[in-house]
């Protein structure tokens, strides 16, 4: 069994948040080298966003509603959360923390989000650009 509480017979997927072109750009990568991966998004417009670009599968999350963190059926190794909006990004680490995911990864553009994702239990902290990221990709995986 994974962390998670899912069947392992399958291989972790790589969950990601890309609310922006550095996180579109991230799944892309991933997509390219055969990854296992999975987007996860708060509302259909994000939904239909990510699937028009090929992405999937999403997983669509209510992020006001604590009964509706429902762990996806797939083995979730490790989370890459783009932000976009810090308070976007801190219920998805809180929506990843009750599905028991350790590896966390929150990658960002601002150096003041810094310290909130630490207090949070963020281990793992980016900060990154567009450019550099098949480097992070590389670096990642």
């Amino acid at each position: 069994m994974k962390k998670s509480g899912r069947p392992s017979g399958q291989p972790a997927h790589i969950l990601v948040s890309a609310p922006n072109r550095a996180g579109e750009m991230f799944l892309c990568r991933l997509r390219q080298k055969g990854v296992p991966h999975a987007a996860m998004v708060n509302n259909s417009f994000e939904r239909s966003r990510l699937e028009a670009l090929g992405i999937g599968p999403v997983i669509v999350v209510d992020t006001k509603d604590r009964a509706t963190w429902v762990p996806p059926d797939m083995p979730i190794g490790k989370v890459f959360l783009f932000e976009d909006s810090m308070n976007l990004c801190c219920r998805y680490i809180h929506i990843c923390k009750t599905w028991k995911i350790d590896s966390i990864h929150a990658v960002t553009r601002s150096d003041c989000s810094r310290a909130v994702y630490r207090s949070l239990g963020v281990k793992h902290l980016t900060y990154t650009t567009r450019q550099d990221i098949p480097e992070l990709v590389h670096r990642m995986i």
